[in-house]
């Protein structure tokens, strides 16, 4: 006594967002008229539905019900097979109910949609922009990015291969546009671009535009016109401020006629003017040191006979009222570069954060993030932290947050530290969260350690300034040195080391065989001055030396340049 239930078919097929049913056959093989509770189990008990939750059935009787299934159409919706049963509770022997099992297969669609990040970007050579793609499939989707502008004045550069997005998901990819032509001065041109996404059976697209000022800032050709007059002027002017007039000159030449008119012995050739043989002027110069004729005696009241050290250019300089020569301004380094990245979360509905966290910063390096952008395609409900390592910096709610968020204060995270993503997900029915989240900002090198105290000179360097000085060593994987001349101190002030290749290795600064430093190829800051100069006498000579640790046998080609002074060693 009990009941017996038979299904019509094993394998029902239906496509999301419209129903299909099943034909159940019910048969009481009892004496006595039954009361059957009919319900379904399992993954589809959802969105299946029994055409009655209950039915009377007479013994030796058969009645038939329907059992409909309607998977939604949306994000994160089944596909594929998913197994349900039915069961058929009996009311009058409980212990002879009847359980029978099928299988229901969902077909897969799909359905895209584009969202620039930014709808206007702004370039004079190009600009970088993000387009989020999102599935609201239940299905994942191959698709090829292709660009358009009404005037074809447009290059776009987009992902060399495909990209896919799984269903129910977001991915953020970056694309590139390059104008055809620039143009250094004029109003600023908008153009209309749009981008679409195109895979099988789906295509759609998104619109922006470029703004593309001008190379040249509206008040460069003013400032370029202004500098132009002044150096004119300049050059006009000061010479003729310098020069001394013609009434001068004959002054000056009738003043030296008379006095050798009363005085033969100073006339040394048949003319007796200073200007012929230009020996006045010179001697004037070197009593008053306003410079002329040979310029030796200028040279001389400097004490020095103008000889450097060996493979030693020497740089002009400006020089203080006294003579001596000026420190060059300090080179300032800003190393600073844009920094654009996503997180994409995955988390299931079950009240607990989890973690998506990014690389971590690099070594010597600052991160600042300024922009924050959170895409919430599917829907979904709960809370999102971003946090600095486990320290949570702040809360958004999937629901209500903003989509773009920016701080004139940027984040900041320093060496080794990462930027990381939780999420708790409370969406119902067992659906997972998969938020993304754009981040924009900058990275900044952090400053070089100090080092320690440059070694004390030898012989400290007498007040007889030559010229400054600057010169340059290619080690090319071997050791270079520069002899200091005879006669002579060479105390260098500033050093820039150059690594183009991007070597790996060490590079040594010595004087002689005596170790004054060593610096990192990867981690050198590109530029360091020393307060208390590095001195080397007559003979010493200036030396590099590189322990070369690259790959595959490749050469370092590192080189130093120096720069600062040469004194005399004669009074």
């Amino acid at each position: 006594m009990g009941v017996v239930a038979t299904l019509s078919e094993d394998v029902t097929e239906v496509e999301p967002g419209e129903s299909a049913s099943c034909t159940v056959k019910l048969f009481n093989d009892g004496t006595v008229v039954d009361s059957i509770h009919l319900d379904v189990l399992g993954d589809a008990k959802d969105w299946a539905k029994v055409s009655t939750s209950e039915v009377r059935v007479f013994p030796g009787e058969v009645e038939t019900v329907e059992i409909v299934f309607s998977p939604p159409r949306k994000a994160g919706a089944p596909r594929g097979r998913t197994g349900y049963a039915l069961r058929a509770m009996s009311q009058e022997d409980t212990e002879r109910s009847a359980i029978v099992e099928g299988v229901v297969e969902v077909g897969a669609y799909h359905e895209v949609e584009t969202e620039l990040i930014s709808r206007t970007l702004r370039g004079s050579r190009s600009a970088r922009g993000r387009i989020a793609v999102d599935n609201l499939g239940n299905a994942p989707v191959t698709l090829r990015l292709t660009g358009a502008d009404d005037d074809g004045k447009l290059r776009f550069r987009f992902p060399r291969t495909p990209v896919t997005v799984e269903g129910g998901t977001t991915r953020v990819v970056s694309y590139r546009l390059v104008p055809r032509s620039r143009f250094l001065r004029g109003e600023q041109r908008t153009h209309v671009y749009r981008i679409q996404a195109k895979g099988e059976g789906v295509r759609t697209e998104a619109a922006g535009s470029l703004v593309q000022p001008a190379m040249l800032a509206p008040w460069a050709p003013k400032a370029l016109l202004l500098a132009a007059g002044a150096a004119a002027v300049a050059f006009f002017l000061v010479p003729t401020l310098l020069t001394p007039t013609r009434d001068t000159m004959l002054k000056e030449d009738v003043a030296s006629s008379q006095d050798k008119k009363s005085d033969p012995s100073k006339s040394s050739g048949p003319s007796n003017s200073p200007a012929a043989t230009g020996k006045g002027k010179e001697e004037k110069n070197a009593k008053d040191g306003a410079g002329g004729g040979t310029g030796k005696g200028k040279e001389e009241a400097k004490g020095g006979t103008g000889q450097v050290a060996p493979g030693v250019s020497v740089a002009p300089g400006k020089t203080n009222p006294d003579g001596t020569q000026q420190e060059p301004p300090p080179a300032l380094s800003d190393d600073v570069k844009p920094a654009a990245f996503n997180l994409t979360a995955n988390t299931a509905p079950d009240g607990k954060y989890a973690v998506t966290a990014g690389d971590p910063v690099a070594k010597s390096q600052v991160l600042t993030v300024s922009d924050l952008n959170i895409v919430n395609a599917a829907d979904d409900s709960g809370t999102l932290q971003l946090r600095r390592d486990n320290e949570v910096l702040r809360e958004f709610d999937l629901k209500d947050a903003k989509k773009d968020w920016h701080w004139t204060e940027p984040l900041t995270f320093t060496e080794n530290q990462k930027v990381t993503i939780a999420v708790s997900c409370s969406n119902a029915k067992g659906k997972n969260c998969t938020p993304a989240v754009a981040f924009t900002g900058r990275t900044y090198s952090m400053p070089a350690p100090a080092q320690a105290p440059s070694p004390s000179p030898t012989t400290p360097p007498p007040p007889g300034l030559l010229a400054g000085t600057t010169f340059r060593l290619e080690a090319d994987g071997k050791r270079e040195s520069a002899a200091v001349a005879k006669g002579q101190i060479l105390a260098l002030s500033d050093l820039n080391i150059e690594n183009l290749a991007g070597d790996s290795g060490t590079v040594e600064l010595r004087r002689d065989n005596q170790l004054l430093y060593r610096f990192d190829l990867k981690d050198a800051k590109k530029e360091w001055h020393w307060t208390e100069p590095l001195t080397f006498t007559e003979g010493q000579k200036v030396t590099i030396a590189v322990n070369c640790t690259n790959p595959k046998g490749k050469k370092c080609t590192a080189a130093l340049a120096f720069s600062g002074r040469t004194y005399s060693l004669t009074p």
